[in-house]
């Protein structure tokens, strides 16, 4: 994100919610690759209005300001008393570089038990112009917006996570765990996972390969690396 395109972002929000705990509410930044549209996520509602408390996702731009492009309000519980009906806490926005495909995951308590079936207690929420698409688990987009990585709960208690090509609407299991962090992703899918001296990438079709390092490598610096060809030349 280039430097200065959040401060007057940040300016408004403290105009509009001056509050401190507003400001610890400004969270899950994700911005288009020219910095002119963030999206955020966020509990706090706009002064005089009747939203909810909830998680919500914002939207802001120079020219529409603050936007609350998605909310959930919650209706009840399921029939096990425990489990919400809806996924209405809404976090971890996500946009690809050019804006076109955006991205957020719905969250809601669930009920267990020991011997009791796993409820999904994620939903992923992935928009592509007029088309919407829901998969279950939490959600995330590739920079260049064509795949998203879920992680349903049986993913996370299995050890695998799920490639969906947007495009062609296919989906891979892939067998390897992931966190969830779009900054270890790359633009055609991959997830890199790092080890102590090592890095573990695993495409988009399920197939791994081990990159041997000099030093342990951070998320920060995956990040950095991310859709480029920064990992094959430097180790």
């Amino acid at each position: 994100m280039p430097a200065g395109s959040l401060w007057p972002a940040v300016v408004v929000w403290a105009i509009v919610w001056p509050t401190p705990a507003a400001c610890q509410a400004f969270q899950e930044l994700s911005t288009t690759e020219d910095g002119s549209v963030l999206y955020f996520s966020s509990p706090v509602r706009p002064q005089g209005t009747d939203h909810t408390f909830h998680s919500k996702i914002y939207r802001w731009d120079a020219v529409n300001g603050f936007q609350i492009v998605a909310e959930v309000r919650h209706k009840g519980k399921n029939e096990d008393g425990g489990t919400a009906a809806h996924f209405y806490e809404l976090h971890a926005p996500q946009v690809s570089a050019d804006g076109t495909v955006f991205a957020y995951t719905g969250e809601r308590p669930t009920f267990t038990c020991r011997g009791c079936q796993p409820v999904e207690p994620n939903r992923a929420v992935i928009l592509r112009g007029e088309e919407k698409i829901t998969m279950d688990g939490n959600v995330a987009l590739t920079g260049g917006g064509r795949y998203a990585i879920t992680t349903p709960v049986a993913a996370t208690l299995n050890g695998f996570h799920i490639v969906t090509d947007l495009e062609s609407g296919t989906s891979t299991v892939a067998g390897e765990a992931f966190n969830g962090s779009f900054k270890r992703l790359t633009d055609d899918g991959t997830v890199l996972t790092p080890e102590p001296t090592a890095i573990i990438l695993t495409d988009r079709n399920g197939f791994t390969r081990v990159l041997q390092t000099k030093r342990y490598v951070s998320d920060a610096v995956m990040s950095q690396s991310a859709s480029r060809s920064w990992l094959g030349s430097r180790y």
